[in-house]
């Protein structure tokens, strides 16, 4: 039924590719036997577990880190960073933010001296725009109106945050 793929199968197949890769998604779909196919499903539930865990726990600490900092919930563009952040998940946990804060916001995992993460937009604000004004700044970015990924140095980040508050404060 369409309903199991769209609820069951898919957040597996998703979860697989958010937090590795994704190819027990792909031994799930050619598995031979429905034994193979129960063995890679356990697989894939593990890592779907996993991840609303690394969602709950960067949704908790970004609620805090805004409770902790108003002006960073008042501003016009919610930046956070942590650097033991999950980036497969950021753009999950940033859409959920957005619903609640109504505002967009850019959620930013360190690596390397590197910040990289998702940014989730409504749906009058142009993330894409946003960002492209900010491009010297950005080692790169691309998405779309209301989603963005970006990379940028860490040494950039209150430069960045800065013109990209100005940006959509336009």
């Amino acid at each position: 039924r369409v309903r199991d793929i769209v609820f069951g199968i898919a957040p597996l197949i998703n979860a697989a590719g958010r937090l590795a890769d994704a190819d027990q998604a792909v031994h799930l779909l050619l598995a031979k036997t429905q034994s193979e196919a129960q063995d890679t499903l356990r697989t894939l539930h593990l890592r779907n577990d996993m991840r609303k865990e690394y969602e709950q726990r960067i949704l908790r600490a970004a609620k805090a880190m805004l409770r902790a900092d108003t002006q960073l919930a008042n501003r016009n563009v919610i930046v956070l960073h942590q650097k033991h952040w999950h980036k497969g998940v950021l753009g999950i946990v940033a859409s959920k933010l957005v619903e609640q804060y109504y505002r967009p916001v850019l959620l930013l995992a360190e690596s390397d001296g590197r910040l990289m993460g998702s940014a989730r937009s409504t749906k009058y604000v142009d993330i894409h725009s946003a960002l492209a004004s900010c491009e010297k700044l950005l080692i790169n970015f691309g998405g779309h109106r209301h989603a963005a990924g970006v990379q940028l140095e860490s040494h950039q980040l209150f430069f960045f945050t800065n013109n990209l508050e100005a940006a959509i404060e336009k």
